[in-house]
């Protein structure tokens, strides 16, 4: 599934390299070779799956078969789609804007959750870990990037990218808050259990070690990297709950999840634009941005399979949850 989602964006890729960029040259090669990987892997696949099935009325196709991992119509059409708003985005925005973009998605998935839990009166089947580190990092990036101000790359500190961070901090707190005062929290505590404090650590130890020079301040240059630390991980807490529930995810979860990687494409966006025109941007520091909106996609790219499936079956609107199972 996530060589599909490669395909999908290769579209996306190619124009920022070629025209735009001109990015190393290994990043659009390790594209190309997970395009050509299941351009061609996938048919020979599915030709030696039909060769062992030789002779027989109709294949008999196990869920252990190759076949039965292949994406259907709704994930293709899905990544498809994201890969179309996302090229279209970078087209139609300005570096700046897809900042503000991103701020704007992430906020919205945080309101999403907040609406949610006014009507249903609880938080269940929300990490409530996750909550904490997403507050922590956004209160942590929310402080740096106003103790930077102009030492931002492309007026990152721009008042609407505040605005949505103190939003998100705000609709954050409202969650925090009804999930102490919601009745079914000690059930949930026994399938919370993401041992998050070493995430905290190992990005405190990132951050104090990997020195990054972006305003020749130790405190707030710190603070950064350690709040774009946690951006990498932050979903590992959700993600581990959907799985001790059971793969089943209710829809505003899925709908925040679906929105947290829009949100990362555009972010990646954002540091792949400023890559050329930045004085950082082929720096350690720049690259290292680009892996932490990585990451996020990868752990996230096998839940979009079912979001996307969930969404061609049951529609954008409906209450059916999302099951994570094959």
């Amino acid at each position: 599934s996530f060589s599909y989602s490669m395909v999908a964006m290769m579209g996306l890729l190619l124009d920022l390299s070629l025209k735009r960029n001109k990015l190393f040259p290994t990043v659009l090669g390790l594209c190309i070779g997970l395009q050509v990987l299941t351009i061609v892997g996938v048919p020979i696949a599915v030709i030696v799956l039909r060769w062992r099935n030789s002779g027989k009325a109709e294949p008999t196709l196990s869920h252990n078969d190759l076949l039965s991992w292949l994406p259907g119509k709704g994930t293709i059409l899905g990544y498809l789609a994201l890969a179309i708003g996302v090229y279209a985005a970078c087209s139609s925005l300005y570096e700046l804007q897809l900042l503000q973009a991103s701020a704007a998605c992430e906020a919205l998935s945080f309101c999403i959750l907040a609406i949610h839990f006014i009507q249903a009166g609880n938080t269940t089947q929300l990490s409530h870990k996750k909550m904490l580190l997403d507050g922590l990092r956004l209160v942590s990036r929310l402080a740096a990037s106003i103790w930077l101000e102009n030492s931002l790359p492309r007026m990152a500190s721009d008042d609407v990218v505040h605005g949505c961070y103190a939003f998100s901090i705000v609709a954050i707190c409202v969650l925090l808050s009804g999930a102490a005062l919601d009745m079914n929290k000690a059930q949930q505590h026994n399938f919370d259990t993401c041992p998050v404090k070493w995430f905290l650590v190992g990005a405190s130890v990132v951050a104090v070690t990997l020195r990054i020079d972006m305003s020749g301040q130790v405190v707030p240059d710190s603070l950064w990297l350690w709040a774009s630390c946690l951006d990498a991980v932050a979903a590992v807490p959700q993600l581990w709950l959907v799985a001790q529930c059971g793969g089943v995810v209710n829809k505003a979860t899925s709908h925040h999840l679906a929105l947290i990687v829009i949100s990362r494409l555009l972010m990646l966006a954002f540091w792949l634009e400023i890559r050329t025109t930045w004085q950082q941007g082929k720096s350690p520091l720049g690259w290292s941005m680009l892996v932490i909106m990585f990451v996020p996609l990868v752990l996230l790219s096998h839940f979009m399979c079912y979001y996307f499936k969930n969404l061609w079956s049951h529609g954008m609107f409906s209450n059916v949850p999302v099951a994570c199972v094959p």
